[in-house]
Formats: C-alpha cells, structure tokens, sequence
C-alpha cells in the first residue's frame, strides 16, 4: 500500500526494524521525501474507491441471482 513512501523491514528481525528506524531518526531528508511521497501516495485511495471496488467484487459474484 506504502509502495515508495516507506521504508519496510523484515517484522520478525528487530534488528531490521531498528535500522530503519535510526535511518529516519538521523535523516531529516529521507523523513521529508517519505513524507512528500506519502501525501502523493494517499491521492491514490477514497472511501469512494473502495466502496466502488467492494460492489463490484460483490457483483461479479452473482451472489443471489440465478444462473
């Protein structure tokens, strides 16, 4: 969902987490590019999408209509 607006790490390693946490922590400008690139990111999600998507998923389920 993040796609380049966020840095990931392994769930299950700490010290995964920990590093990418100190990258943050000491760099004012990759937190200002995840950041810029995360308020672009959430223009690609609504409540509209998702209600939309939902019922068509719903839909082409045929759920109660005879085939």
């Amino acid at each position: 969902i993040a796609g380049n607006a966020a840095l990931y790490a392994n769930p299950d390693d700490h010290h995964d987490i920990s590093d990418r946490m100190c990258k943050l922590m000491a760099s004012p400008e990759l937190r200002t590019e995840l950041v810029r690139k995360g308020r672009e990111k959430v223009k690609e999600f609504s409540w509209d999408k998702t209600a939309d998507g939902l019922w068509n998923t719903i839909e082409s389920l045929n759920i109660g209509k005879d085939a």
